[in-house]
Order: C-alpha cells, then sequence, then structure tokens
C-alpha cells in the first residue's frame, strides 16, 4: 500500500505502531470562499426551507470541497521539525476550580438569546407578522412546494426557545472537578520525544464539526470547512473515538452520513448520551454533560487499543486530545482540551480552524505528556493563518 492511497502523498497513518514523520504536505484543499450566506436568516434554518433573503427555494449550502482541485502543500514545518518548546513561558502550578481555572459558574453557555426581541416582534418565530404575510404570499405566487414553507401550523413549538443547560443532578454525578493528582501531572514541564507516535484524538460531532440546523434531523447538517479531510487524517493516523451527547441513534446517524463505511470501521468507540452516566430525568432533560475521560480510558474496548496494552498501559492525560467547542465539557481534564469556536454553519468561516487543530494535533503527537504541554501552550488560533 502506498501513501497516495491515503488520499494525499507525504504520510503514511499507523495504527497502534511507530508513527511515520508527516512531510510537506497537506491534506486540505484551498476552498474557494463565497459569499457569507447565514444559516438562520430571519430564524429559519437554509437546508431545504424557504430563503427569504432571495424568495427562492433551495437545499443547502455548497459542499466544502472542491472538485479538481490540485493539492496544497502542508505547513513549512513538518511535526517532526517544529521547534517545539521555545519561547514557553512559566505558568504557575494550577489550581481548583474554586481559585480560578473557570472564569466563573458552570453553565456560563446559555441556549437562551442575550436580548429579549422587541416588543413588536413575537417571541415564537423572531419574524414580524408584516414579514410572515409577505413571505407567504411569494410562496404563493412562486407555487413552491408547501413544505419549504417558513410558517408552520405550531409556529410555538417550532420556534420556541430552548431550555437552559442546568447542572446534572447528583445522582448524576453533579458538576465534576479535576482531581489533584491530575492537576498535579500537568504541573510539570513539557518534554519534546524524539519523534511523534499514537495518540488518542476524542472528537466531538455537533458545533465541532458540523452544525444540525434542525436537530430532529440529526442526518441533515452542514459540515465544518475540512471536516472530512480532519476526519481522515486523524482516522488513519491515529487512534479515535467520537463522543457526542446527542442520542446514540442520532450519533450514528451523524456518523453514517459523515463517515464512509471505511472509516466507521476504524473507529474505536463511537459514544452519546447514554455514556454519560445520566440519570433518567436527566437524560431526557438538558443537562450540562461532562466528559470524563476517565471514563474513556477506563473502557476495555478502548483501553486494549494502547499500542503498550499488553504491558498493561492504557490511555491517559499523557496522550490524550479532546477536540470540542465547550471547555465546560472539559471541566474533569482541562489541559487535554482543544477548544474551537462553535461552528454555526457558515461555509467561510474565517481562521480555517481545523486545518490548525490539524497541526495543533501534530504537535501534540510529539510531547512525552500532552497535558503539560497544553497547559503551557493551549490552543489558539491564528487570524492569520493561511494555506500555501
Amino acid at each position: 500500500m502506498s501513501a497516495g492511497d491515503f488520499g494525499y502523498p507525504g504520510y503514511q497513518p499507523v495504527r497502534n505502531g511507530p508513527y511515520t514523520p508527516i512531510t510537506n504536505f497537506f491534506p486540505y484543499q484551498q476552498q474557494p470562499q463565497p459569499q457569507l450566506q447565514p444559516q438562520a436568516q430571519y430564524g429559519f434554518d437554509a437546508m431545504g426551507r424557504y430563503n427569504l433573503r432571495s424568495s427562492q427555494a433551495h437545499t443547502a449550502l455548497p459542499q466544502n470541497t472542491p472538485a479538481n482541485t490540485p493539492p496544497n502543500p502542508y505547513f513549512n514545518t513538518p511535526p517532526n521539525a517544529t521547534p517545539f518548546g521555545a519561547g514557553i513561558p512559566h505558568h504557575p502550578t494550577p489550581t481548583p476550580f474554586a481559585s480560578g481555572i473557570f472564569p466563573s459558574s458552570s453553565h456560563e453557555k446559555s441556549a437562551l438569546p442575550q436580548n429579549p426581541p422587541p416588543n413588536n416582534v413575537p417571541p415564537s418565530s423572531g419574524v414580524s407578522p408584516a414579514l410572515l404575510q409577505e413571505t407567504s404570499t411569494e410562496l404563493a405566487r412562486s407555487g413552491a412546494p408547501e413544505h419549504y414553507s417558513p410558517i408552520r401550523r405550531s409556529p410555538v413549538r417550532q420556534f420556541r426557545a430552548r431550555d437552559q443547560i442546568v447542572a446534572p443532578s447528583k445522582e448524576s454525578g453533579g458538576v465534576p472537578d479535576p482531581t489533584a493528582l491530575y492537576l498535579a501531572h500537568a504541573s510539570y514541564p513539557p518534554l519534546l520525544l524524539p519523534r511523534p507516535r499514537n495518540i488518542l484524538v476524542v472528537i466531538d460531532l455537533n458545533g465541532t464539526l458540523l452544525y444540525r440546523p434542525n436537530k430532529r434531523q440529526p442526518s441533515t447538517f452542514i459540515m465544518r470547512p475540512y471536516a472530512r479531510e480532519f476526519l481522515n487524517y486523524c482516522i488513519r493516523t491515529f487512534t479515535v473515538t467520537i463522543w457526542s451527547s446527542a442520542r446514540p441513534d442520532n450519533v450514528e446517524n451523524m456518523c453514517k452520513t459523515l463517515l464512509t463505511p471505511e472509516l466507521r470501521a476504524k473507529v474505536v468507540a463511537v459514544w452519546g448520551r447514554d455514556r454519560f452516566g445520566l440519570s433518567t430525568s436527566d437524560y431526557n432533560s438538558r443537562v450540562q454533560c461532562y466528559k470524563r475521560l476517565s471514563v474513556l480510558w477506563n473502557s476495555p474496548l478502548v483501553s486494549c487499543t494502547h499500542p503498550d496494552a499488553k504491558k498493561g498501559v492504557t490511555w491517559s492525560q499523557k496522550d490524550t486530545v479532546l477536540v470540542d467547542d465547550s471547555l465546560e465539557k472539559a471541566r474533569t481534564e482541562p489541559y487535554n482540551l482543544i477548544q474551537v469556536p462553535d461552528f454555526e454553519g457558515y461555509s467561510n468561516e474565517p481562521a480555517y480552524v481545523l486545518p490548525q487543530v490539524h497541526n495543533y494535533i501534530n504537535e501534540c503527537s510529539q510531547q512525552a505528556d500532552i497535558s503539560t504541554y497544553m497547559r503551557a501552550t493551549p490552543f489558539k488560533l491564528r487570524d492569520d493563518f493561511v494555506l500555501h
């Protein structure tokens, strides 16, 4: 099997074995930058709905991977040649959350809008009655199918604000904190390995790799730019698990659409809401979920995939990264999180988020303890990042 069999030249992905350093090739293709097209204009999504801006029915945004586009070279500095540790600032030993690891309460992200709608706008839809009537007239004139109509028979149910996220009950484990042992290990200075290695990459779905305009249609979503390339690279190069707070059947539906059967078979585990240890009441409510990586590390299905599993070694904070848009979900292992901005469906979002995550994961793969490296050099998006 040649390197070109993996979609682009320059590397040979491995699983549970020695990591082959990546050369000067980048798996992502330069994308044309279309005009910004919001996904929720006047409160309606653009996936198979009526576009109030253009008064035309359309089905979806352009795909994020153009055809017949030549591959771009990888960043100038491959992972095995990056000057790790250079200029790393000194950081004090971390303290428990009560002392400032998290700036405020456990539930800063609220699903409710920050500002109430004006008095002349119905809170159920966020659209004025005049605009709804005008849109209905345009729909009738254009002969658009009924299912494109933004006016629902039960607009309150369709456009009502989602319940606020609340803390899980004590039965579900409550609000956790990192252990003193975890913080102690993360306080050591980073140590660069002579070569990259295989690591465990835990990837979130909604808000990280994709955006679901309609929560009731989990298989209908908009992929973040370069999501397929990113997943392809991670799955073929590292050990990957997918962990989402969505219900298991919805997670499986998203994976079926997002992954090819070949890639899906190589994912070690696909976890959903049933893996958070929630009580029955919390499972069916909108509670804050916490991705305790220790639960993942202790899973026999996952622990047996460690390269040194036969020696009794399991995954840990030393060799795990979590890619997620939520800081709160990583509360127990904050220095294993690669936090990305919440993806809201824009196909031309700035900063090339996933390509930069790709680069940072490569850096982490050459660290003796990933948590020490992330504490000293946390992931930060660069606005000036470009694909050469």
